[in-house]
């Protein structure tokens, strides 16, 4: 009986490893709840503009702000998002889902700490800006 014993719990305990490894994973490859980037202009128009464009995959939903709730770079303040090839389409909430803005080499459901960009473009006002990952949050 003592072997049978042995075996149950070998298979108990691989049966735990398993399940806790395939746990581990979905939580690594999980969405993050929250995406932050800060962003700078970069096409030549002065003055600098600051801003920060915030995602929250769970819902693909999206948010800008600017110093002094101004619009110099969006109008639209928030709205939708899609992501296709790994380039994320920003969208106003209304019923043609118009497109104000477009990151190429980014996708919020994969962004990492860092991440960076330099060829983002707000269609509402023409501008370039630089995009860099500042917080996701898990």
């Amino acid at each position: 009986m003592p072997v049978m014993t042995n075996r149950r719990q070998i298979w108990q305990g691989t049966l735990a490893l398993i399940v806790g490894i395939v746990a581990s994973l979905r939580h690594a490859t999980a969405a993050p709840t929250s995406v932050n980037l800060q962003c700078v202009t970069n096409d030549g128009a002065d003055p600098q503009r600051h801003f920060a464009l915030n995602f929250t995959p769970g819902n693909n939903g999206w948010s800008q702000s600017e110093p002094g709730s101004t619009s110099d770079i969006f109008k639209t303040k928030s709205g939708n998002y899609v992501t296709v090839a790994n380039t994320t389409s920003i969208r106003k909430s209304d019923p043609a889902n118009t497109v104000v803005a477009v990151l190429r080499n980014f996708n919020p459901s994969t962004a990492g700490q860092g991440d960076s960009g330099n060829d983002g473009k707000a269609l509402e006002t023409a501008r370039i800006f630089q995009w860099n990952v500042d917080l996701i949050i898990p």
